[in-house]
This record gives structure tokens, C-alpha cells and sequence, in this order.
């Protein structure tokens, strides 16, 4: 058997995790990780792992010792990189190769490659003649699933849900019309606008916003956004903050969507951010 090469330009849902969180710690990327590829092998899946074996028989032996009990397949378009498959029935193996030492210790983005990321290039999961979930670890924003059917991204969303400030969510942005700054684009983390004929791009991180509130009988959303002037530590911060405020575009405070289908797509994006990562969000709904 050939090892699956997705094109992930399919990928219909992906992991996110906010790196700014204080409870981020050094394996918490792999603990999602593995959580999500435990979940797929207990949905039936193939696991096929793509490694650097000179990396890993340098910094983790045992995992590579565990993984060449897989069956091996071919090298990688003839490269460097060599190719194991592994079934539900190596669950256990599986995550003892992929698992690391978990710390507490809060690092920024820059510090979080390791063994694990250099050594485990890839790894992708096949279920129901299709790749499900494909990542490459060393690019932390490259965790992409493919058609997971109800029943798996429910599970998905489930294990996923004690690992801090991770969450599973739609691939690509949501263009949706505000009430009066014209149309933006939303994703799992931001908001985008140009508000001067698409001359400038205005960027609205959800770790400025303060509450989400989803009116499901009209099904408009409201946001309500820190402003730099209530961040400031100081009178001279707050006049500071207070005029680069002013000069600023103000932010969309209410989102209109077209219709059911995309206002409960906001809706599911916009409760996964605010309880799954972690910006410190309140969210709710009448």
C-alpha cells in the first residue's frame, strides 16, 4: 500500500489553538494532537506516520523503536522521510511513540518545536476510503480534517475539550454583512474589514473582545469590544489609548447574517471561541 498524499485544499475543518493562552504549555499542541489521532483510531482509521528516523534515533529512541514495529511502506517520493502504517488495534503504540514529557511552563510560539515536530513530519489518518486528518507538526497551523462524518466530529469536539485553548473548527473565512460597516470576514481568531475601498485592512483579534451575544429570534450577534482607553493602567495611558482609539476604525458591534444556514455557522464558531480558546470572552445568548 502507498502512503496517502491529501491535498488539503479539501480540508473542511481545522484545529486551532490560541498560543497566547497562559494555560498553552509546551505539549499542549501534541496533547491535542494525539487526542484527535486516538479519536480517529477508535473510529477505524489507518495511521500513517511519515518520520525523520536520523532525528528521532537522536532525541527519541524508543519512539522510533515503537514505530518501526509498524508496517513500513514506501519511501516518501524517494526521500529521506520513511513511511509506517499503524491500525486501531496500535492504538496504545501509537501515542506511547507520539507522546512527550508535559510541562506547565507557558512558551511563546517561536519555542515550540521539539523532537516531535522535526522527527513526526506528517501524520495522516484514512477512514471510509478518504484521508480524515492530516498535520504537519512542525507548522502548528497545519492540522486540517477532511469530511469527519457527525458522528467523529462530535467525538473530535469532545476530545478536544479538556486540552486548553483548542478547538475544532470550519475551514475558511465567513463573509457576513454588519448592521453598518459593510461586509467582513470572520474566522476562528479574527476579524477583517476594509473600511476605505478595500485600501487599508482593519484586523480585530478576538483577544480585544469582550462579549459575544446571540440573539436567536432575530439571529443577529453582537459584539462588544475592549477599547484601548479601558486597557490602560494610567490616566496619561487612558488619554493615549483614548486618541489612537479615535483615530482608529471603530470595530463591527453587530453582525447581520443572510441567513439560518450561515447565522448558525457564526453561532457555532463564535461559542467554540469563547469557551474553547481562551480569549476571555463572555458568551451568550437570548
Amino acid at each position: 500500500m502507498d502512503a496517502p498524499d491529501p491535498d488539503t485544499d479539501d480540508a473542511t475543518h481545522g484545529i486551532v489553538t490560541n498560543m497566547s493562552s497562559e494555560q498553552v504549555s509546551r505539549a499542549t499542541w501534541v496533547r491535542a494532537e494525539n487526542a484527535v489521532v486516538s479519536t480517529c483510531l477508535d473510529h477505524g482509521h489507518a495511521v500513517f506516520l511519515a518520520v525523520d528516523e536520523e532525528t528521532l534515533a537522536a532525541h527519541a529512541e524508543e519512539s522510533l523503536e515503537t514505530i518501526r514495529s509498524f508496517d513500513r511502506l514506501d519511501r516518501a517520493g524517494g526521500t529521506d522521510t520513511a513511511v509506517f502504517r499503524a491500525d486501531e488495534d496500535d492504538r496504545q503504540a501509537v501515542l506511547s511513540a507520539l507522546s512527550v514529557e508535559d510541562t506547565e511552563e507557558p512558551i511563546p510560539v517561536h519555542r515550540v518545536i521539539s523532537w516531535r515536530a522535526r522527527g513526526i513530519k506528517r501524520i495522516t489518518t484514512v477512514g471510509e476510503g478518504s484521508w480524515r486528518y492530516d498535520s504537519v507538526p512542525k507548522q502548528t497551523a497545519s492540522r486540517w480534517f477532511h469530511e469527519p462524518n457527525a458522528a467523529l466530529k462530535d467525538a473530535v469536539e469532545a476530545a478536544l475539550a479538556p486540552i486548553p485553548a483548542t478547538g475544532l473548527f470550519p475551514v475558511g473565512e465567513i463573509e457576513v454583512e454588519t448592521a453598518d460597516r459593510g461586509t467582513v470576514s470572520l474566522d476562528a481568531t479574527r476579524i477583517e474589514m476594509y473600511p476605505h475601498q478595500e485600501l487599508i485592512q482593519e484586523v480585530y483579534h478576538f483577544s480585544d473582545l469582550e462579549t459575544v451575544l446571540v440573539d436567536t429570534r432575530t439571529e443577529e450577534i453582537t459584539l462588544d469590544w475592549r477599547t484601548y482607553r479601558s486597557r490602560a493602567k494610567s490616566s496619561l495611558g487612558r488619554v493615549v489609548f483614548g486618541t489612537l482609539h479615535r483615530l482608529r476604525e471603530a470595530p463591527p458591534d453587530r453582525l447581520c447574517p443572510d441567513d439560518t444556514e450561515q447565522f448558525e455557522r457564526l453561532r457555532d464558531v463564535l461559542s467554540t471561541m469563547a469557551t474553547q480558546l481562551e480569549y476571555g470572552v463572555e458568551y451568550r445568548e437570548l
